[in-house]
């Protein structure tokens, strides 16, 4: 009878728990969706269009640098605009996820056009 007693009180607190912690993770933000990018891919083309404003193609560490913090920015702008989350392709070592990396570039195209203006 004091087990039957024990056994339903820890049958429960148990659910309460798990109502608890279903009420908690309702609750939380929604996640956003992850997708990959191709640095190496988005900093080459930036790169060649910096070489191309160099004498005899030789672009400076520092400015290889500055770029590259550039683009991040932008990527980043292009990510909050999409509501994603984008990882550099060479980190996902299991499983697939879409590859925005020519949605980045398109992007980042029109970005200059309107910049340009």
């Amino acid at each position: 009878m004091i087990h039957q007693k024990l056994n339903m009180i820890a049958i429960g607190f148990l659910i309460g728990v798990q109502l608890f912690m279903l009420q908690w993770i309702l609750e939380l933000p929604p996640q956003k969706p992850l997708a990959v990018v191709d640095v190496q891919a988005l900093v080459s083309v930036e790169a060649q269009k910096a070489l191309a404003l160099y004498p005899k193609n030789q672009l400076p560490p520092e400015k290889l640098h500055e770029i590259a913090m550039h683009l991040k920015k932008r990527v980043e702008a292009f990510a909050e605009a999409q509501k994603i989350t984008l990882l550099a392709q060479g980190a996902v070592w299991g499983g697939t996820l879409p590859d925005y990396t020519e949605s980045v570039m398109e992007w980042l195209k029109k970005e200059e056009v309107i910049n340009a203006d």
